[in-house]
């Protein structure tokens, strides 16, 4: 039966977030780390079917990327106390958009085949500016776009690819990374309840209150 709700994605992958970012900052045992792959690829998901489905997909580019700015103090204060080394996952999540938004911009004047060809400079960029899960990261967002968010087996196809891609080196983390696979297969496509908001802020709110713990301890 599917049972997964979107707003129970959001929470599962909320909640795996958290022991990861704990994992790292205070420097716990790998498998929390492990844990936290769950996370990645259901946030990935998500950005791609709201990209399917926002009312304005400019509107949705430009909210990811002041929440990447506003979040980026706090990440560098919780992981690096003030001396980052790679930057917060909405930047990841921005670029996957990017990808969409220039896909769409172009398909309707050149061949389909072309007018995924821009997105390959953000994928670069993402690969050498120390964005979370690099060009893998923003790939898979715009790979679950092109595979139609709404196909259970276009989405089952391209995230197991990508985990195998990300993990193949790592069989523990794989094995988590393929549970949110699982998850997403389950979907049921309803939204659930209302609270879109709530998981925006809760990215500043948990990197900042870690990094506050850290500091005080």
């Amino acid at each position: 039966m599917d049972v997964m709700t979107a707003f129970l994605l959001k929470i599962i992958a909320s909640v795996s977030m958290l022991v990861d970012h704990t994992g790292v900052i205070f420097n716990t045992p790998d498998y929390f780390r492990s844990i936290g792959r769950i996370a990645f690829p259901i946030y990935a998901y998500m950005i791609a079917q709201g990209c399917l489905y926002t009312k304005d997909i400019n509107k949705y580019l430009l909210r990811l990327l002041a929440f990447a700015l506003i979040s980026e103090i706090p990440f560098s204060f919780a992981y690096f106390q003030g001396h980052p080394h790679y930057v917060n996952i909405f930047y990841t999540l921005f670029l996957g958009v990017a990808c969409v938004v220039l896909y769409e911009k172009l398909k309707t004047k050149i061949n389909r085949f072309f007018a995924v060809l821009p997105a390959l400079p953000l994928l670069y960029i993402a690969e050498t500016a120390g964005l979370d899960y690099g060009r893998i990261g923003v790939g898979l967002i715009f790979a679950l776009y092109l595979a139609n968010p709404e196909s259970r087996a276009g989405r089952t196809i391209v995230l197991t690819i990508g985990m195998l891609m990300l993990y193949r080196r790592n069989m523990e983390r794989l094995m988590f990374a393929m549970v949110s696979v699982l998850l997403i297969f389950l979907y049921n496509g309803k939204q659930g309840h209302k609270a879109k908001w709530a998981f925006y802020v809760f990215y500043p709110a948990h990197i900042t209150i870690l990094g506050a713990i850290r500091f005080i301890l």
